[in-house]
């Protein structure tokens, strides 16, 4: 497979990574924006506009009514899921080369299990329960049944605890992963965990 073949030094792990993060920059997936949705859906905001069919991918999450026909939720889908699968292709095969092994590549690898946590936990925020995928899947994999909440928020916290250790205190170049956001984004986990085990039918 090209994918087995490409991983071969820090330059091919990093050109990885930077597709890991891209999804991040998908402000407006398919023209529907996460953040809105999101917090259409929590006591932050409240949907607006002109009247109730202005925008039904923003409406119906704010009223907790999503529709089979709204196609907002699956662009969230998609993107996340595209950043997970991004993620999953640069750990399997930089964890099977240990010759390419440098500390520059372990932080490469703490990133990306970063990221893969960040893009699990706004699933889960998003949808609930969803399907856990942690490799790229082979095609008599595509029907996948959905894990539970807490089987996921698990996934997450072993993906932060691993990168913790491997990722800078402070880095230069702005908007990638260091300790400090890793710790904050497991604090979170912690917190929406309790919330789950203690109202676990409460929308996130």
């Amino acid at each position: 497979m090209l994918e087995k073949s490409y991983f071969n030094n820090e330059d091919d792990v990093w050109m990885a990574l930077i597709s890991a993060y891209d999804p991040i920059s998908w402000v407006y997936s398919w023209g529907m924006s996460h953040w809105v949705t999101l917090n259409a859906a929590s006591d932050d905001a409240n949907c607006g506009g002109e009247f109730t069919g202005d925008r039904p991918e923003y409406q119906e999450p704010d009223r907790f009514n999503i529709s089979v026909t709204n196609d907002g939720p699956e662009q969230l889908w998609r993107k996340y899921y595209a950043g997970i699968y991004r993620c999953n292709l640069l750990i399997l095969n930089v964890t099977d080369k240990p010759e390419i092994i440098t500390p520059k590549v372990n932080q490469y690898v703490a990133e990306t299990r970063f990221l893969r946590a960040y893009y699990y936990f706004d699933l889960v925020r998003f949808f609930g329960d969803v399907p856990l995928i942690d490799h790229p899947l082979g095609s008599s994999e595509y029907s996948l049944s959905r894990s539970p909440v807490s089987e996921i928020f698990d996934f997450i916290v072993n993906d932060l605890t691993l990168a913790i250790s491997d990722l800078p205190v402070n880095e230069e170049m702005k908007g990638r992963a260091t300790k400090g956001a890793a710790m904050a984004l497991l604090g979170k986990v912690y917190l929406l965990s309790l919330i789950h085990i203690s109202e676990p039918t409460r929308p996130y």
